[in-house]
């Protein structure tokens, strides 16, 4: 799985609330964000564990779950980039 893009947080959340467009409300945005943080904040094994984990409790295979992540990691990158432009 990618890892998350790290950005600095605080002036991406400053320039986004500046516009009104996105920033902490967006729960598009920022369920993206959680669930790319996670992905770059957890050990590897563990990751794998919490997808394991994950997949039973939604009743869902491993690879759907990985594939909500890497969805997230798509509207992640999509969000700074828009933000990058303005």
């Amino acid at each position: 799985m990618a890892d998350c893009v790290v950005i600095n947080m605080a002036s991406f959340n400053e320039d986004m609330n500046e516009e009104g467009l996105e920033g902490w409300h967006n729960n598009e945005v920022q369920f993206a964000r959680l669930l790319c943080e996670m992905t770059a904040a957890l050990d590897r094994d563990v990751l794998t564990n919490a997808i394991h984990d994950m997949a039973v409790s939604m009743d869902l295979s491993a690879v759907f779950v990985e594939s909500l992540f890497r969805r997230a990691h798509i509207v992640w990158l999509r969000a700074i980039e828009r933000n990058k432009a303005r």
